[in-house]
């Protein structure tokens, strides 16, 4: 992982000795917080570029929110047992997410 850029971007949410540990295998539930943290950043970066939208100023009422917060109620749902993995895939939502990931460029 070295020159990756992930200790830099770790850096700008945890203290660089913390950051030391984590990567050291020391401080594992940090090191695992801070990768979910990476993971959802880029993720949001991917899915920006998909959709063309600029996360940062997003419309609560657009097309493209309205998406992303169906796929979060669902996997709300999903993690509380409310609805099983089969009704979640068979969720439109997820299709017209994966389509457009599909187009990105």
């Amino acid at each position: 992982m070295e020159a990756s850029g992930l200790k830099e971007v770790l850096e700008l949410v945890y203290a660089e000795n913390a950051v030391t540990q984590m990567l050291s295998e020391k401080a594992y539930a940090r090191a695992i917080r801070g990768h979910f943290l990476v993971d959802t950043a880029v993720s949001s970066i991917v899915l920006g570029r998909s959709y063309a939208v600029n996360l940062s100023v997003v419309d609560n009422e657009s097309d493209t929110c309205k998406d992303f917060q169906e796929a979060a109620d669902l996997l709300d749902k999903l993690l509380r047992e409310y609805v099983s993995p089969d009704e979640v895939c068979s969720k439109d939502v997820l299709n017209t997410i994966s389509e457009k990931l599909r187009r990105a460029p």
